[in-house]
């Protein structure tokens, strides 16, 4: 199974097109707040923890735990994949409303997933 991803060079620099903006990403010190107070939204192989605040653009993490997988290779994968749904909804002019998200990965059958679907999962776990 491939994800794709697209690199653009630009004389010595890769730019890598899949990957989430540095004020898309969430801080690690806002991780352990945001896994025990967030809203819990669950999914098929996943939960989402969301806490909204209108101070804050969207900000996103995904959690994938070592007991799921030892190798950080897997790991990786699905935390690309999530990158790619999330990029893809927003593409597609989906509106996360402003706060932070958490993607806590309980399963990994959602490698077998594919993006699309992923997406709409997430998609449908926020119109709760």
């Amino acid at each position: 199974m491939y994800i794709k991803v697209r690199i653009i060079v630009t004389g010595s620099m890769l730019k890598f097109i899949d990957m989430l903006k540095r004020e898309q990403r969430l801080k690690t010190a806002d991780i352990p707040h945001l896994a025990r107070k967030g809203k819990k939204l669950v999914s098929d192989g996943f939960e989402l923890r969301v806490w909204w605040d209108n101070k804050i653009t969207p900000a996103f993490s995904i959690s994938v735990s070592t007991s799921l997988d030892k190798r950080a290779v897997v790991r990786n994968k699905v935390k690309r994949k999530f990158k790619v749904a999330i990029l893809e909804l927003q593409k597609n002019e989906f509106k996360f409303r402003n706060g932070k998200y958490l993607i806590i990965v309980r399963d990994l059958k959602v490698l077998d997933t594919p993006t699309e679907e992923l997406a709409k999962q997430i998609k449908k776990a926020l119109s709760y």
